[in-house]
Protein backbone atom coordinates (compact mmCIF):
# COMPACT_ATOMS: atom_id res chain seq x y z
CA UNK A 1 0.00 0.00 0.00
CA UNK A 2 2.83 1.97 1.16
CA UNK A 3 4.39 1.33 -2.17
CA UNK A 4 1.28 2.45 -4.17
CA UNK A 5 0.54 5.57 -2.69
CA UNK A 6 4.23 7.01 -3.32
CA UNK A 7 4.46 5.78 -6.95
CA UNK A 8 0.46 7.49 -7.01
CA UNK A 9 2.50 10.56 -5.26
CA UNK A 10 5.43 10.45 -7.74
CA UNK A 11 3.55 9.86 -10.80
CA UNK A 12 1.29 13.26 -10.48
CA UNK A 13 4.49 15.09 -8.82
CA UNK A 14 4.43 17.63 -12.11
CA UNK A 15 1.47 19.11 -11.75
CA UNK A 16 2.03 19.89 -8.03
CA UNK A 17 2.81 23.47 -9.24
CA UNK A 18 5.22 23.74 -6.28
CA UNK A 19 8.26 22.77 -8.53
CA UNK A 20 9.01 25.21 -10.89
CA UNK A 21 11.94 25.67 -12.40
CA UNK A 22 14.39 28.55 -11.26
CA UNK A 23 15.76 30.49 -13.48
CA UNK A 24 19.72 29.36 -14.94
CA UNK A 25 22.15 32.41 -13.46
CA UNK A 26 25.28 30.24 -13.48
CA UNK A 27 26.96 29.40 -15.93
CA UNK A 28 28.61 25.74 -15.72
CA UNK A 29 32.26 26.78 -15.26
CA UNK A 30 30.74 29.05 -12.46
CA UNK A 31 28.91 25.99 -10.92
CA UNK A 32 32.36 24.03 -10.98
CA UNK A 33 33.85 26.45 -9.12
CA UNK A 34 30.83 27.34 -6.75
CA UNK A 35 31.21 23.09 -6.07
CA UNK A 36 34.22 22.58 -5.74
CA UNK A 37 35.08 25.61 -3.09
CA UNK A 38 32.18 24.15 -1.29
CA UNK A 39 33.55 20.39 -1.51
CA UNK A 40 37.07 21.72 -0.63
CA UNK A 41 35.44 23.30 2.61
CA UNK A 42 34.38 20.06 3.98
CA UNK A 43 36.84 17.16 2.75
CA UNK A 44 40.23 19.30 1.86
CA UNK A 45 41.75 20.81 -0.79
CA UNK A 46 44.36 17.49 -2.21
CA UNK A 47 43.39 17.11 -5.81
CA UNK A 48 43.09 13.46 -5.00
CA UNK A 49 39.97 14.15 -2.81
CA UNK A 50 37.17 15.25 -4.67
CA UNK A 51 37.39 17.20 -8.24
CA UNK A 52 35.05 18.67 -9.86
CA UNK A 53 34.78 19.20 -13.65
CA UNK A 54 32.07 19.67 -16.55
CA UNK A 55 31.65 17.09 -18.96
CA UNK A 56 28.72 17.19 -21.62
CA UNK A 57 27.83 13.54 -20.97
CA UNK A 58 26.39 12.29 -17.97
CA UNK A 59 29.75 10.47 -15.56
CA UNK A 60 29.62 9.72 -12.24
CA UNK A 61 32.73 7.86 -10.35
CA UNK A 62 32.92 7.27 -6.87
CA UNK A 63 36.55 5.44 -6.49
Amino acid sequence: DLGLMLSDYLNNIAGRGDLKDEPKTLTAKDAVSLLQSRLNRVFGEAEETIRVFESDGIVADAA
